[in-house]
């Protein structure tokens, strides 16, 4: 099999195994405009996958890839993307990454076009290039770009999902981000931030966390409190946080699992 087949072969499989993750999170109103952030965009395919899963709805769709790479591929691949579903949408592609404040980085790349680009250089993944990106804040943005809600952020930043967070700071205490969806990995070992980093960015401000199962189809299973067991470094998680306020409702949470009572979840078989 040929590299562009092999690229074609894994795009397609990605496109399924997102399409899962999305419709777990629970019914948006098609009715209104749905205004999703797509933080670490890469080819885009999540946005696809949310185009496919709300086809009725009006997308407003803020796409953010710091490389030249992915915003190239996105760019060519626009019509095969977002083509079949983009009626009513607004897209806008940012060659940007975001962050705490403005600033130029150094972007450290394994490989050209890798999908484990990040501000640090890993140990695990040694760079053999980079890349200088321009970094700005969520709040920044949204004030430039007139927008008043964001009703999905996806954060898919290596590592950099809590300082993007702290960048968005005057959003989420005016309210304005309906539900996060985040990657925790090893990579958090290397930018040095963990999960209760971001619970307590996110929890005080009126959001509830669930963790995206994948072994039991995506569905989602309810944190209700802090607990060490979700400091994963191993492998890749993702977790959803959605505001209390929000009437949307997901038909595919799990239970959660028994708590000692020390709080910490029941191991035993």
């Amino acid at each position: 099999m040929d590299l562009e087949k092999r690229k074609a072969l894994h795009l397609e499989l990605v496109n399924r195994y997102v399409e899962r993750e999305v419709v777990n999170l629970g019914r948006f109103p098609e009715s209104d405009r749905i205004v999703l952030f797509d933080c670490g965009a890469r080819h885009g395919v999540w946005t696809e996958a949310f185009f496919k899963t709300y086809p009725n709805a009006k997308i407003e769709a803020h796409l953010f890839e710091p490389t030249q790479r992915g915003c190239d591929f996105i760019r060519e691949h626009h019509d095969d993307v977002f083509g079949p579903c983009r009626f009513g949408h607004t897209i806008k592609l940012n060659q940007i990454a975001v962050g705490e404040r403005e600033e130029v980085l150094t972007l450290h790349l394994d490989k050209e076009g890798s999908g484990w680009a990040s501000f640090v250089a890993r140990p695990d993944f040694p760079p053999i290039m980079t890349e200088d990106v321009s970094v700005k804040t969520l709040d920044d943005y949204a004030a430039q770009a007139n927008v008043e809600r964001i009703d999905l952020l996806k954060l898919d930043v290596e590592g950099w999902e809590w300082r993007a967070l702290k960048g968005a700071s005057r959003l989420l205490a005016e309210q304005r981000i309906g539900s996060v969806l985040f990657e925790f990995s090893q990579c958090n070992v290397f930018t040095r931030t963990f999960f209760y980093d971001l619970w307590t960015i996110l929890r005080p401000t009126g959001f509830d966390f669930f963790f995206v199962d994948r072994s039991q189809e995506f569905r989602l299973q309810p944190i209700p409190q802090y607990s060490g067991e979700w400091e994963r470094f191993k492998g890749t998680s993702m977790f959803f946080a959605r505001h209390h306020s929000l009437p949307v409702e997901s038909i595919l949470v799990t239970q959660p699992r028994p708590q000692t009572a020390a709080g910490s979840p029941d191991r035993a078989p």
